[in-house]
């Protein structure tokens, strides 16, 4: 039953890795189960496609088992990491465009070029932080308001599209740990060679008025030590 096996599969890419062996072995019992007990040991390709059409896409099956003591609602955590990611990539794009555009504009200074390149890393640190501050709000009274919705983000999905998945060995993304382990060793890396980073991102938002404190540089940096060993640790852990 390949087909099954494809099922479970996809469904595990979902689940958290610490329960995703367990949960999987469950469904693959209960779907096998209730495919024997509706059509017998030898079940049609058609038979098996229904049953699974009924339970449902993977990523809904696999929202039914995680925890629901989080802030944002577990039927709203796809819609709210999908949004996330096109508003950070949205202003990585726009950063980096005036950027290169500001390049073209300004005689080539390698240091000008140095101080502007953290200079945008700044800006969509922050910007991504105050938009994904203000998201995360709205979704928390989302929560709150109508706990119990639930929005599908694949809701036009059929059996069909287990076909082309490939079952390899279930290990957590390496590439995906790389690029964070990289990243943050790059911020790591920046702070504390430009402590004074954080005030270069506040002057390049004074305009706006969205902040109404200045960052206390010589705190920050009486606090930058025990931060980084925190952020070497999770880089760790």
């Amino acid at each position: 039953m390949k087909v099954l096996e494809q099922y479970i599969y996809a469904i595990g890419k979902h689940l958290p890795y610490n329960s995703r062996q367990e949960i999987k072995k469950e469904l693959y019992a209960s779907l096998l189960d209730e495919i024997e007990n509706k059509f017998g040991d030898n079940p049609s390709q058609k038979d098996l496609e229904n049953t699974i059409a009924i339970y449902g896409s993977p990523r809904e099956v696999a929202n039914r088992y995680k925890d629901d003591n989080f802030i944002i609602g577990k039927g709203y955590t796809d819609l709210f990491f999908f949004i996330s990611k096109i508003i950070v990539l949205a202003l990585s794009i726009a950063f980096t465009t005036l950027f290169v555009i500001g390049l073209f504009e300004n005689d080539f200074n390698i240091n000008n070029i140095i101080i502007d390149l953290v200079k945008v890393f700044g800006q969509i640190i922050t910007s991504s932080l105050n938009a994904l501050g203000w998201l995360t709000a709205i979704f928390i009274i989302i929560t709150r308001v109508n706990q119990d919705n639930y929005v599908n983000l694949e809701e036009d999905w059929t059996p069909k599209e287990l076909k082309d998945i490939k079952i390899g060995p279930e290990v957590e993304s390496k590439v995906g740990s790389g690029f964070a382990i990289f990243f943050i060793l790059i911020f790591i890396t920046i702070i504390n060679v430009l402590p004074q980073l954080p005030t270069i991102c506040e002057n390049s938002f004074n305009a706006s008025g969205l902040l109404g404190h200045s960052l206390n540089i010589d705190l920050f940096k009486i606090y930058l030590l025990p931060l980084s060993i925190i952020w070497f640790g999770e880089i760790i852990y």
